[in-house]
């Protein structure tokens, strides 16, 4: 739970934490984050963390929140896309993680939870219901689980072997067109 005496804070300090916990998640990713070191970067008791937040999982939370603005134009966006090729929706996804950190940790949270990726996917897969009715429901969820586990080691590569958005994105599209094409019909 996020404390009201979080949202009590002036602008400024609320800001240092929210960045310390955006730094630390980002270094250390978050199963591996620490609350001392958030402490630590946002100069604030750990004590002082905990009138703010239960736990890491809602500094996490109010991060996202804070950042909300930013983030749900982009995924609404994508979101009625949906009805496109649903590779094209999923390229615009990689770059808009390479480009927006808020957006990362907030991909990083629901690719390692199992609660919040169904339910991305279940929200993810409604848009396609039109298709469903021909048939398509189990294609398009494999798809979908296909591209998010390619964004996924597409973004990890990206982060922690530096490799650059131009290199992640081309990979991208080298792994869609050998998918579209199919592995023994693929030419470079």
């Amino acid at each position: 739970m996020i404390h009201d005496t979080f949202y009590n804070l002036n602008e400024v300090k609320k800001r240092k934490i929210l960045n310390a916990i955006k730094e630390e998640i980002l270094e250390m990713g978050f199963d591996n984050a620490k609350v001392t070191h958030i402490c630590k970067r946002a100069s604030i008791p750990r004590s002082a963390f905990y009138r703010y937040f239960d736990a890491l999982e809602d500094s996490l939370e109010a991060l996202i929140k804070a950042n909300q603005n930013e983030i749900r134009p982009a995924y609404n966006q994508l979101s009625d896309e949906l009805d496109g090729d649903l590779f094209e929706v999923t390229k615009k996804m990689l770059v808009n993680l390479l480009n927006n950190d808020v957006q990362y940790l907030l991909f990083q949270a629901v690719s390692n939870n199992p609660y919040a990726k169904t339910a991305f996917l279940k929200q993810a897969l409604g848009k396609y219901r039109a298709l469903d009715a021909m048939g398509l429901e189990e294609k398009n969820q494999l798809l979908l689980r296909i591209s998010i586990r390619i964004i996924t080691q597409l973004i990890f590569e990206y982060r922690e072997l530096k490799r650059t958005k131009e290199e992640t994105i081309h990979e991208y599209d080298l792994i869609i067109r050998m998918l579209k094409q199919g592995y023994l019909n693929y030419e470079t």
